[in-house]
């Protein structure tokens, strides 16, 4: 039984929109990470070079860069949902890191990963290589870590959206037993 915010509609599908707050969240987060790596370059700068501290800031600054142009285009923008589950497929444009639709077919299996206090859904593919190849230099990266570290590109989690993991875990659950 779904949760009463979230129904199949008469063509099968369901629809979870997208959270601005979550997004704002998330831009505003990584934004001042953003900062803080600069602080840690201009503080290198005043108390002698050290090439640790300009590593990690320069990571610090590139990866939450990327998260937080990722954010604020996915806040501005007009996101139909944030995800998509139908006949055809799982649709997820929840993150930056979101590959779009996989198809029932090329899904295999999926299970549950905490990362310290965030979970996510790891959705097993049979073809992971070709999502990959798919994307952006960028995207490629992080789907490449994801699939080193997790056995798959895929990864969805609620942050993004607007509802609460179990909520999400419900609904792909029955999607699961649905469509596959």
């Amino acid at each position: 039984m779904m949760p009463e915010q979230f129904h199949w509609s008469s063509n099968g599908s369901i629809v979870i929109p997208a959270s601005k707050v979550k997004m704002l969240l998330v831009f505003v987060g990584a934004a001042l990470f953003v900062a803080i790596g600069f602080w840690m370059l201009a503080l290198n700068k005043e108390i002698g070079f050290s090439i640790f501290m300009t590593l990690i800031a320069t990571l610090s600054i590139l990866f939450f860069g990327a998260v937080a142009m990722s954010s604020f285009t996915k806040l501005f923008t007009s996101l139909k949902y944030g995800l998509k589950i139908n006949a055809e497929g799982i649709d997820d444009r929840s993150s930056g890191a979101s590959i779009g639709l996989v198809p029932w077919a090329q899904i295999i299996d999926f299970k549950v990963l905490k990362v310290n206090s965030t979970k996510f859904i790891l959705i097993y593919i049979i073809d992971p290589q070709l999502f990959i190849n798919e994307q952006s230099v960028t995207k490629r990266l992080i789907l490449k870590a994801n699939y080193k570290t997790y056995g798959t590109p895929i990864s969805i989690s609620a942050v993004g959206l607007s509802c609460k993991f179990s909520v999400l875990l419900k609904i792909i659950e029955e999607a699961f037993q649905r469509y596959k």
